[in-house]
């Protein structure tokens, strides 16, 4: 498989302009990942980190490659690990808040850990990238797997596997088809979202809860809503 140079960088992608890398899109600036790994540079597990999201048995830290990447969150002072497999290769990803998008759409109340971003390479144009998640909160019964595209706003996205303890969401994303931020086949996927809710209960104290801020909520309320069809 190709090289593609890892591009994270300045977060806004309200700002961000796309760029041209060999030929493709990205929509990360380039000023933030000063040691070439694929992970903003501040939101870089530190180097006695412990933290083990996938259970490897192995500190995540010393796992970083292009199969494996985790960082810390923006929202809720967590953390969040990304998996893919053979044929695949994670060129970027970054820890984003949810106000960093527009708000047409169906966008969630809450958010369990903020959201990810990520550029996630496959081996032809048109490939589907299958890819695990792993939030350092498990996710609340209610919770699903939301995503952000230009044209179509906030949506539920349809397929996504959450694991039996909730501790992991697995996503089958289409170059260039269901759930690339860029409708072009291009050998590269490109995908905000998020583990988050449309509505959710007030915690029973009466204090009130952040509508975009990390997870401890109290139990998300499922709106009735169609999902978005493809």
């Amino acid at each position: 498989m190709r090289r593609i140079p890892s591009t994270v960088g300045e977060l806004d992608l309200r700002t961000a302009t796309a760029i041209g890398l060999n030929g493709r899109r990205f929509f990360f600036t380039t000023t933030d990942d000063l040691d070439a790994n694929g992970i903003p540079d501040h939101q870089e597990l530190a180097p006695d980190s412990p933290v083990d999201l996938n259970q490897a048995g192995t500190p995540d830290v010393d796992q970083i490659t292009e199969l494996f990447k985790a960082l810390r969150t923006v929202v809720g002072e967590g953390q969040v690990g990304l998996a893919t497999g053979a044929e695949t290769a994670i060129r970027q990803v970054a820890s984003l808040g949810p106000d960093q998008f527009e708000s047409h759409g169906e966008k969630p109340g809450r958010f369990l850990l903020g959201l990810i971003g990520f550029t996630v390479e496959v081996e032809n144009p048109g490939d589907a990238a299958t890819l695990t998640v792993y939030p350092s909160e498990p996710a609340p019964e209610g919770y699903d797997w939301y995503k952000y595209e230009p044209c179509k706003g906030w949506y539920l996205f349809t397929g996504a596997d959450f694991s039996g303890d909730r501790k992991s969401v697995t996503i089958t994303i289409q170059d260039g088809g269901h759930g690339d931020f860029y409708a072009e086949p291009d050998s590269l996927v490109v995908d905000p979202g998020g583990v988050g809710c449309i509505s959710y209960a007030e915690p029973s104290d009466g204090s009130e809860g952040s509508s975009s801020g990390g997870g401890g909520a109290g139990d998300c309320l499922v709106a009735s809503m169609l999902p978005i069809q493809e």
